[in-house]
Parts: C-alpha cells; sequence; structure tokens
C-alpha cells in the first residue's frame, strides 16, 4: 500500500506535459534511438516492454530487463546489446546546487543538515541532500531527502554559485560571501565542513558554500566499489541515466525496480554511493548508456596532463564524459555520454587500474565541428617515448568516428590518450592551424579481470558500515555471503549476509562472532542494536551480547530476533553497559540461527549496531553537571506517595552507579523542596534505575505549581537525560513529579543546584 502510494504521489507531482508539434513530429519520427554495441543505429517510436509499466506492481531486473524488444530483437542481447537509448524529445540541463561524485555522477540539491531518529534503526551516516523534481526519495521519514556516502563526494556547489566558469584547484572552498579557503584537509560534520588550514581550523556550514573541491579522492577506489554490490554474475551490467534536470546517476543492474500504468513508469535506482532509492519518473529520462560489470570507464579513472599547447594562442582544457565545450560527446552518427573530449596538442595520462586485460574505444572530430577541424590521435602505453599502440590516419570533421581496440594492456600502468596537429600532407580544404580541432573520444572501455582489480576480498565492513570497530575472523568471513534486499516500505536497497548459504536447510549452523574490547564510559555505555531478515525465508537469527563472558540482556530483559518480523522490520534492542563503567572489557556478538522458525534461512539486515552516550546532553565537562547543593544533602517538606518513600542511596540510573541524587520507587509521584534565593539552576540526570517494563511517564520540574521542564516518555530504548534549568528569582517550592505507572524505579541522579556565579 505504502509503494502504490508513493507512486500516485509522484503521478501527482510530475504530469505528463503537452507536447509541442516540434516535438510531436519527431516524436513520431522515431522518439527512440538506440546505438547498440557493434555501432549500428536504429530509431523507433516505441520499444516494446520498455518504460511500459505494470499498474502500480514493483518489478525487478528479470522481468524488467527480459522483456524489452525492437522488432524481435531483444534490447538487452548478450551477444550485442544496446550501448545506449535516448529519448529525442528531452533535453537534460543542470542549474542550481549539485553535488558531484568520484564516478562522474551529479546528484541536483543542496547538503541539509543530517539528522536522523536514533530509534529508526539505521545509523546517521554520510551527508544528507534535498532534492526537487524529478528525483523523489521513496522514504517516508526523510521528506525527500537522499543519504550519500561522503566519501564518495568530489565537489559541491550551493545556492549560491561561484561566479564565473574557471575551475576551482583541489581543497579550495569558496564561499558565498566570495572568500576563498585553501584545505589540507576536511572532516564530514551533519552541518557543515570542518576545515583543517595552514593556519589552524576553520568550521563552515553548508548554506555557507559555494563551491568545494575535495583535497584528495581516490577515483580508481570508487569505480571498484560498483564491483562489491553483489557476487558477480556474467550477465550482470551498469546503467547510467541522464534525467532532465542534469541529474547523473551510475547504478547496478540488480539495484533497479519498475513501477507504473501502461504508457507511464517510474524508476527506482540505488547508486552505490547513496544509502537510500531514487525514485525518476521515466518522462525525465534524457538518456540512459548500458555497460558490463567488467567495464571501467577510461574518463573516470585519475588522469595527468602530460603536454598542452595551442597555435592560436588558446588554452584548451580537456573534459571528463562530455565534449570540449561540455556538451554531449558526439562524432558522426555516433554519441555517447561516457569519453573524454580533447583538442590538440594535447597528451593525457590516465592511470590503469589492477587486472585491466584490454581497451576499447571510438574516436572522432567531435559533430559539433559541422565539417571542420583535421587531426591525428595516437595511443601509447605507460610514455609518449615508447612507440604507439595505435595511430590513426588523418581524421576531418565529415568523418565517421573509427574503431580502436588494444587486445593486451596486462603489463600497462598508464594509457596516455594524443591528440595531435596534422598539419602536413593535410587533406586540401581543411582547417588551418588547430581552429576546430575537437576530437571526442566515445565510449573509452578498460576491460578489467574483477579478481585482480580487487586484489583485497571485498572487506565486509565496506558492504556494512555498521560493523565497523568490530573483529570478524577470516574463517569467519569466509562462510557469509552477501546479496542485495530491496525493501518497498523505504524505497531502497540494503546488503543482507547469510551463513553458510550452500549447507543443507536442517545442517546445524555456527554462531557468527564479532568480537571488540572497549573502555566503558558514560560516552560509549549505551549499544543499540537493530536487526532484521529479507525476504528469502522466514527462518530469521537471534542476536545476544556477551561481557566479559557473560550474557547481558536488553533493557526490557530480552534479545534482539528477526523471525518473528516482516522482512526489512527492524527489531531495535538497547544493551545498558552501565554496570561496567570504568573498565576495559571484552565484547561479543552472537548471532545464531533462530530455531523455532520453520522454512529456508533469511538474509541478516543490520540496521545498527553502534554505541551511545548513556546519558545525553551531558556537558563534556564533568564538573559542570556537579551540583553546588546536592540534593540529598536536603530534607523534603512533603511527598506525595501511596506506600514506598523517596530513597537517596543506591542510586543506579539506566544500570550506572552515580555519586547521589533521589530514587522514586513505585508509588512515589512527587517530591517537594523548599527553594533558597542563592540558588540559581537546578541540574539532574534523570531516567529509569535499569531494566525498562514498559514505558515510564513525564519527569517534570514544578516551581510554585508552574512547570518549568517536562521529559518525554522513557521506554526501552530511551536513554538518561541531563537537566539544566534556571530557576525564577522569587522561587519559593521546587516540586519533582513522575507519572511512573511502571515497576521501575524513577531516578533523579547527580541532582541538586547551582549557586549564583559558578
Amino acid at each position: 500500500m505504502r509503494v502504490a502510494a508513493a507512486c500516485i504521489l509522484v503521478a501527482m507531482l510530475f504530469p505528463c506535459a503537452r507536447v509541442s508539434r516540434a516535438r510531436q513530429a519527431r516524436l513520431n519520427s522515431g522518439r527512440f534511438q538506440v546505438i547498440w554495441c557493434d555501432g549500428s543505429i536504429c530509431r523507433v517510436d516505441e520499444i516494446p516492454g520498455w518504460r511500459a509499466g505494470s499498474g502500480g506492481k514493483l518489478e525487478a531486473l528479470d522481468v524488467t530487463f527480459k522483456r524489452p524488444t525492437i522488432k524481435t530483437r531483444r534490447l538487452f542481447d548478450p551477444k550485442n546489446p544496446a550501448m545506449m537509448l535516448c529519448d529525442t524529445t528531452l533535453k537534460s540541463r543542470l542549474a542550481g546546487p549539485f553535488v558531484e561524485f568520484a564516478n562522474g555522477d551529479i546528484l541536483p540539491g543542496r547538503i541539509v543538515e543530517n539528522s536522523v531518529s536514533e530509534h529508526c534503526g539505521f545509523a546517521p551516516m554520510g551527508a544528507a541532500i534535498l532534492v526537487s523534481g524529478p528525483l523523489i526519495s521513496l522514504d517516508r521519514w526523510r521528506k525527500n531527502v537522499i543519504r550519500v556516502r561522503s566519501e564518495s563526494i568530489a565537489r559541491i556547489v550551493g545556492p549560491a554559485r561561484r561566479p564565473g566558469k574557471s575551475p576551482i584547484l583541489p581543497g579550495q572552498v569558496v564561499l558565498s560571501n566570495g572568500a576563498q579557503i585553501t584545505a589540507k584537509d576536511v572532516i564530514w560534520r551533519p552541518d557543515g565542513l570542518r576545515i583543517l588550514t595552514g593556519s589552524g581550523v576553520r568550521m563552515v556550514t553548508w548554506d555557507q558554500i559555494a563551491e568545494f573541491r575535495r583535497p584528495r579522492i581516490d577515483r580508481k577506489a570508487e569505480l571498484l566499489r560498483d564491483m562489491l554490490i553483489c557476487k558477480p554474475v556474467e550477465s550482470d551490467f551498469f546503467c547510467r541515466m541522464t534525467a532532465t534536470n542534469g541529474a547523473v546517476l551510475t547504478y547496478h543492474c540488480r539495484r533497479i525496480q519498475s513501477s507504473g500504468a501502461p504508457g507511464r513508469c517510474l524508476q527506482v535506482v540505488q547508486p552505490s554511493w547513496a544509502m537510500d532509492g531514487i525514485c525518476v519518473s521515466s518522462d525525465h529520462i534524457v538518456f540512459e548508456s548500458y555497460r558490463r560489470t567488467d567495464e571501467i570507464p577510461l574518463g573516470s579513472l585519475p588522469a595527468k596532463v602530460l603536454a598542452q599547447r595551442s597555435m592560436t594562442g588558446f588554452n584548451w582544457s580537456w573534459r571528463r564524459n562530455c565534449g570540449f565545450h561540455a556538451q554531449q560527446l558526439a562524432s558522426g552518427r555516433l554519441r555517447s555520454d561516457l569519453g573524454v573530449g580533447m583538442h590538440s596538442y594535447s597528451e593525457i595520462a590516465f592511470e590503469l587500474p589492477k587486472g585491466s586485460l584490454s581497451f576499447s574505444s571510438w574516436v572522432g572530430i567531435d559533430r559539433s565541428t559541422k565539417k571542420g577541424g583535421c587531426v591525428r590521435c595516437r595511443i601509447h602505453l605507460d610514455d609518449v617515448a615508447s612507440k604507439p599502440v595505435w595511430t590513426s590516419g588523418f581524421m576531418l570533421g565529415a568523418s565517421e568516428p573509427v574503431r580502436v581496440e588494444l587486445p593486451d594492456l596486462r603489463n600497462a600502468k598508464r594509457l596516455v590518450l594524443v591528440v595531435e596537429f596534422a598539419h602536413k600532407d593535410r587533406p586540401d580544404g581543411a582547417d588551418p592551424l588547430d581552429i576546430r580541432d575537437e576530437v571526442s573520444w566515445l565510449r573509452p572501455m578498460v576491460k578489467v579481470d574483477r579478481t585482480a582489480a580487487n586484489a583485497a576480498p571485498p572487506d565486509l565492513f565496506d558492504r556494512f558500515p555498521e560493523l565497523a570497530g568490530w573483529s570478524i575472523s577470516p574463517e569467519m568471513k569466509k562462510r557469509i555471503t552477501v546479496r542485495p534486499f530491496y525493501d518497498a516500505r523505504r524505497g531502497k536497497w540494503f546488503n543482507t549476509m547469510v551463513l553458510d548459504a550452500g549447507r543443507n536447510r536442517s545442517a546445524k549452523i555456527a554462531p557468527l562472532i564479532l568480537t571488540r574490547e572497549l573502555d566503558v564510559n558514560l560516552s560509549n555505555a549505551w549499544l543499540l542494536t537493530a536487526t532484521g531478515r529479507d525476504a528469502s525465508g522466514p527462518r530469521g537469527y537471534r542476536l545476544t551480547v556477551h561481557v566479559n563472558g557473560k550474557q547481558v540482556n536488553g533493557t526490557e530483559g530480552y534479545n534482539s530476533g528477526t523471525s518473528g518480523y516482516s522482512p526489512g522490520t527492524m527489531d531495535t534492542v538497547a544493551y545498558g553497559l552501565g554496570r561496567y563503567v570504568g573498565q576495559k572489557v571484552k565484547l561479543r556478538i552472537q548471532v545464531q540461527r533462530h530455531q523455532g522458525a520453520d522454512g529456508p534461512l533469511a538474509g541478516l539486515l543490520w540496521g545498527s549496531l553502534r554505541f551511545r552516550p548513556v546519558i545525553a546532553d551531558l556537558p563534556k565537562d564533568p564538573k559542570i553537571a556537579v551540583p553546588d547543593i546536592t540534593l540529598e544533602s536536603l530534607k523534603p517538606i512533603k511527598v506525595d506517595a501511596e506506600s514506598a518513600r523517596p530513597s537517596n542511596s543506591g542510586v543506579d540510573l539506566r544500570f550506572c552507579r552515580m555519586t547521589g541524587g533521589l530514587v522514586m520507587p513505585p508509588g512515589v509521584r512527587s517530591v517537594t523542596y523548599k527553594l533558597d534565593k542563592r540558588w540559581r539552576r537546578f541540574v539532574a540526570c534523570v531516567g529509569p534505575a535499569g531494566f525498562s517494563n514498559g514505558a515510564m511517564g513525564a519527569f517534570q520540574v514544578l516551581v510554585d505549581g508552574n512547570v518549568l521542564w517536562t521529559s518525554k516518555r522513557f521506554d526501552r530504548l530511551n536513554r538518561a537525560r541531563y537537566v539544566d534549568i534556571p530557576l525564577p528569582k522569587n522561587g519559593a517550592r521546587l516540586k519533582l513529579r513522575v507519572n511512573n505507572e511502571t515497576r521501575n524505579k524513577a531516578v533523579w541522579a547527580n541532582a541538586g543546584f547551582k549557586l549564583k556565579g559558578k
């Protein structure tokens, strides 16, 4: 129902626009242009089975990509699949703020403060980007905010875009007021960038940034990250979508879902840098390109300019994945969204990843020059001093691009593209000097050996960042199989892990063990876990926490289990480690198959495994939280209680032993104290004592009957909270009140009063 509602919402947001007569004429003459991998081209008005929709039902790869055909020819035929599909009635235009990623993708939108509820079951990681149509997030909790991996970001352009077109250098930050900062390093924070400069550290909020380029980015690592989506299959491929608002999204074919009504389709995709799914209406997809999972675009690899000169005095800068004038790469009848735009004379060296096998491309004078331009091109391995491995003849603007194929790159570390002047013996009528010598390398691809390219096995902590800081033995890692799971309610994909996937269903499966050492203190004595299961089977897992070999139960007395929940639903459990504050302990997380469920074993979904302060909002300086006048040193003037009396001894707060305070057992409703005019502030750490048997009602602080402060309810997931309240000058009586209907004790720990001027 939620997915259907989301589809209806998107349909309302992006209604089909009426097309002009000119556009309708182009549509009738062949709306879609398909470029096949062998270089052949066809135009058709419609592609049966493509973007046709399915009445609102989400469909995965197996249906979406096996169905479309053109005159009985499959669009994704393994022998000669489509290389690019273009909607000739649409255009792409990037305007406004955007974020550029290391793999060349672009997400229009502005970065906003990244805040997320700690109870949602997913750790708040990365940067949060507020997007607008035609992009939309299906996660109802985040209101069209897409979270992305901050380490994948290469460039930020803010709403107050920097005037001028000259690119800034890596490490530069341009502020909205025109000021510039050179960053040696940056730390990503929820509200902005913490910038390390030559003279110190400076904090810049997101709305202050006009433009920023990251000082260092590992492009090869980001490109190889795409291969870590799941276990490679020969038929897998990557898609690269360009939308009307300039969005460029690259995603694995197993991370796409399609839905909609006949003639209208919505696509939900998730690039490797995204932590949320991104929904796009097919009416706004300008073109899509496709490549095999063992192919890496040359134009996205790290590059260095070896030589660059001009006979006319202009500065010809090369371009990644676009032409010399930032237009789409095109030569003759072919065009591509991936490639390199160059001008004579240029030598550009690209770093090859490990395991590079071969290279292929088309190259020719860019279509934008009309019939102008005359060049020769060369390709060298490692250095231009070596003999060229490929050389072209004369290339003219009126010519079709030529095919380049280098079958062996196994000993090469760099690939050098050279566009040279072609003056000697040039054909009659060719442009003089280097006028219009604009060259497009179309779809230059490096084929790699997946195993050699990823010299080390895919790291579990890269696929499951929630487990960072924990140790898993090499033997344990070998037992884990990773597979993707689409959660339709959140509109996104997750990685799930399966233990001993090849074993018989009835065979005994040893538990998964995670270990770490921890110096326990108030800032990390609250462990929040969240686990779930995918839809591959009803039999899930049970998680237990052990400290120094002894099992510790959750705050409500039970442990996390996934079998009783629907696919994608998280069982979130909090574990209080307060009794170990001040100790160095050995932690062990044990995850084992739940024996009470029948059927095949499901995949394990990790939502959270992180440590939190056991007391929220506690000052970093502990002296600030110490009262001058402690509550236990005072005698209350009134106690509203049914039977039990308050106590000042044995003060435990969320399992943490505190130095003092007030303990209100069940049955004690309020305690009243007489105020001294010298007392200016009331401070305390409040919450349940230990286990949570139901939710405890609000804590309240009243002075002379007026409520100064009230808390939210405390359930099994809520931490304790620090309170610091100014007192009215003429207050006479202070009442501490708790609506406690549980069997747990309500605690006002380290409570008391601060004197004037302290």
